[in-house]
């Protein structure tokens, strides 16, 4: 009786056992499966590329106005392709107008931009543009994603900038007064020199009139 007792209970331990590492090891697949999908999930936002156009004002004038094409995400973006409507074009030569050159793009890094310049901004105060812009996260796959929206001319409207709106245009204006100053300064210094010289040789005149003068006396005496 005792050694059937005792052979039941092991049979009990042994089947305990055998539940709590199969229960164990689901738990532990689930969680890692829940893992692996966070992870990948991570790794996507990680590397996800946001690509817009958007209209500026240029740098050195506020007469003219630049297409901005800014990779604003995470991750690369492949195959860019931009359509504008109604259509942005630029004046070439001939005044022969054409598509802006960035509708298609090969690849943007994260936080790369490309820029052109469109001409007047004037042209473009009263229209609104919709702008359909689409690109590939990974070239082997053709899935595409894509990004709509519209831009206001009118948003451009009455702006204004006070002193230099990028390091670049403060360096070139401080590059131009040092200029203008030190063109200045030479002016003065050879100004200076010409002064110089002609005192010298106005002395050196007088002097060499006095010696000739004395000699001639000095003849009339003798």
């Amino acid at each position: 009786m005792s050694d059937q007792s005792g052979f039941s209970l092991l049979d009990c331990l042994n089947t305990g056992g055998v539940i709590v590492t199969a229960l164990a090891t689901m738990v532990l697949a689930y969680f890692t499966i829940i893992l692996s999908r966070e992870t990948k999930r991570l790794a996507e936002i990680t590397s996800m590329p946001q690509v817009v156009m958007t209209l500026a004002l240029n740098d050195w004038t506020l007469m003219h106005a630049d297409v901005e094409v800014e990779n604003v995400g995470t991750g690369t973006a492949f195959d860019i392709t931009i359509e504008v409507t109604p259509p942005i074009t630029e004046k070439g030569a001939g005044d022969v107008f054409k598509p802006f050159p960035l509708n298609k793009i090969s690849i943007l890094k994260p936080t790369q931009k490309m820029k052109c310049s469109i001409g007047e901004f004037h042209a473009l105060l009263n229209t609104e543009f919709e702008v359909v812009i689409s690109w590939q996260r990974d070239l082997k796959v053709s899935k595409r994603e894509n990004l709509k929206y519209k831009i206001k001319g009118a948003d451009y409207k009455n702006m204004m900038f006070i002193g230099p709106r990028t390091p670049e245009i403060s360096s070139a204006n401080s590059l131009k007064k040092l200029e203008e100053t030190l063109k200045r300064a030479f002016d003065g210094l050879r100004k200076l020199q010409v002064d110089v010289y002609t005192q010298l040789d106005r002395d050196e005149r007088e002097r060499l009139i006095r010696d000739r003068i004395a000699k001639e006396k000095g003849k009339r005496e003798v």
